[in-house]
């Protein structure tokens, strides 16, 4: 296995179910992340869909499931193959303290026990969210020089992105 066809397969794994566990690592999950305001309150931001990772010895074969069926091997040596893997990943984090994950982002150790995740630019996993764009209150004339978030929430009641 390579870090292309690992990302690939993580990335599948979140759009699919909203967890990939990397068994005996961690596991990235899906966070829900409400629309928020920024820019002093006069830019409203879309909720969106956060990737996130967390240190965890969970295990299951969901990245060995995909890895078998995509490359016609059974699930136990899949499950070795993922094994061997994730055991290089964890020793390439530990060496050079960043694993480049194409098109996905990377994961930073931090310090001892603590690695994070930064999601690539470019991370598109739920394009039903790429739609969305933040509004500026500013553009839409309703917020005077004086004016307070709550107020110029109270004129923009009719500004939304509707259900998801």
């Amino acid at each position: 296995m390579d870090v292309n066809l690992f990302s690939s397969m993580v990335k599948e794994l979140l759009a699919d179910t909203g967890v990939a566990v990397i068994p005996g690592f961690g596991r990235f999950a899906v966070e829900d992340v409400p629309a928020c305001f920024s820019d002093r309150g006069f830019t409203l931001n879309p909720p969106y869909r956060s990737v996130t990772f967390s240190l965890s010895k969970d295990s299951d074969n969901a990245l060995a499931s995909i890895y078998a069926s995509s490359n016609n091997v059974d699930l136990r040596r899949a499950e070795e193959i993922v094994r061997d893997y994730v055991s290089a990943l964890k020793a390439e984090l530990s060496s050079s303290r960043t694993v480049v994950l194409p098109s996905f982002g990377q994961l930073r150790q931090a310090g001892l026990g603590c690695i994070v995740f930064v999601p690539d630019e470019s991370l598109s996993i739920f394009p039903q969210f790429d739609l969305l764009s933040p509004l500026s209150l500013k553009s839409r004339n309703f917020a005077a020089a004086d004016a307070s978030p709550a107020s110029v929430v109270s004129e923009a009641r009719d500004v939304h992105w509707g259900n998801l």
